[in-house]
């Protein structure tokens, strides 16, 4: 027999949600910049012809540096470290507590396969909800084994998984001209118009160049390190009472984020000399992909530094809680979010189709646009609502009941 009631949304942590609502606002623009930089929705040459092909590659490169696997870095953390809070909050509520927590993970993973297959190619959630049933399993884990092996896969678990796959032949079945066929397909059906194109698109993504290759399976482990990491953090407290810790914060901010930064710039510069075939040496460019391994890792600790600090100063703290409410509709907006790349990109039904007409830096307007939209209409809704829509209904399906929508 169950006792007590679902998590109150009075006890959630100001700062996760800030920080989440600051990192969605990365994933955004790292989405947007994705389909420009894979060639997705435009090709290389015909972005050198748009009119914005002197201030593109600036906007690209500070892309690259500051947005670029920090933000989805920081997105995963606040994913492991949440779901370490919602375990331990159940634990004292509920006699059912793993039921509970399978419950509302097999819902997430069961939606995001939904809208991978279905809405968004790159989307998380459905590796997330992966990833949140492995960390179920070590749950007793000691601090010292989710620190060291988080660490571990986090800087090294890609790389290892995708030499597996290449040894095992598994790359064999990457066809590269279909890829290609498939990303000029979509172009030329939003052309024309019509969703079909754009769910081959999606079912081609994701069959040839992440299951066959075993990509999903390098991500996941990727994303694994740093759930791992995030509830070694949660198990410490160190976000949830930063006020002891505000001296820690300081030096990450002061000497481990500009370690982050001057890495992660020359990081991005040597790869795009091998791409762009200004540099043969192979050893710089592999010497390169492990320096940013560390620089995404110092710069996302960084980042999450500076928004503690922030949150822990009245002034600053008052600019940052705006952000708090696109956090607390984080599933719901993520969503909007992805939807937001195809209305802008693709021309089916009421989107826009700006595919080829737009390059880097009007994208990284536009989504400042489509972020701060949501920042109005998140901060508008909390007020006359308890939960976002998604939200919502991810509770009710886990608790089996239905929690009170409109506040009092």
């Amino acid at each position: 027999m169950n006792k007590g009631t679902a998590i109150s949304s009075k006890e959630r942590i100001a700062i996760l949600d800030v920080l989440r609502g600051m990192a969605l606002f990365g994933v955004l623009v790292g989405c947007f910049s994705e389909f420009i930089f894979y060639e997705i929705v435009i090709s290389y040459d015909a972005l050198q012809e748009l009119s914005t092909n002197w201030i593109d590659p600036y906007f690209s490169r500070l892309i690259q540096v500051f947005i670029t696997n920090k933000a989805n870095t920081i997105f995963a953390f606040l994913f492991g470290l949440g779901f370490y809070i919602q375990w331990e909050r159940i634990k004292e509520k509920r006699t059912d507590a793993s039921a509970i927590y399978l419950r509302r993970t097999i819902i997430l993973l069961l939606f995001g396969a939904f809208h991978l297959i279905v809405m968004m190619a790159w989307e998380v959630l459905f590796m997330y909800g992966v990833i949140a049933l492995i960390l179920f399993t070590m749950r007793n884990r000691s601090d010292k084994f989710l620190l060291y092996l988080g660490v571990f896969l986090a800087l090294f678990g890609m790389p290892i998984v995708e030499g597996i796959s290449e040894a095992l032949g598994l790359w064999e079945y990457f066809n590269p001209d279909e890829v290609y066929e498939t990303r000029l397909s979509l172009r030329q059906a939003d052309a024309k118009g019509g969703y079909a194109a754009l769910f081959q698109f999606f079912w081609n993504n994701n069959y040839y160049e992440t299951f066959l290759t075993g990509s999903t399976l390098s991500y996941i482990v990727y994303a694994l390190g740093r759930f791992m990491i995030g509830t070694y953090v949660g198990r410490k407290g160190w976000i949830q009472n930063s006020a002891n810790y505000l001296a820690e914060f300081r030096k990450v901010l002061i000497f481990v984020m500009p370690v982050g930064v001057a890495v992660s710039w020359w990081a991005s510069g040597t790869q795009n000399e091998y791409y762009f075939g200004y540099l043969e040496d192979e050893l710089m460019l592999g010497l390169s992909y492990l320096g940013d391994a560390f620089a995404i890792l110092f710069m996302a600790a960084g980042y999450i530094s500076l928004v503690v600090l922030g949150m822990n100063n009245s002034f600053f703290a008052k600019l940052l809680n705006l952000f708090a409410p696109v956090g607390k509709m984080a599933l719901t907006n993520y969503v909007i979010m992805c939807q937001s790349v195809n209305f802008v990109y693709l021309s089916f039904g009421p989107g826009l189709g700006l595919a080829g007409k737009i390059g880097t830096a009007q994208i990284f307007g536009i989504a400042v646009l489509v972020f701060l939209t949501l920042t109005v209409t998140s901060n508008i809704w909390l007020k006359y609502f308890r939960f976002g829509p998604l939200e919502w209904g991810w509770r009710a399906l886990t608790y089996q009941e239905f929690p009170a929508m409109r506040r009092d």
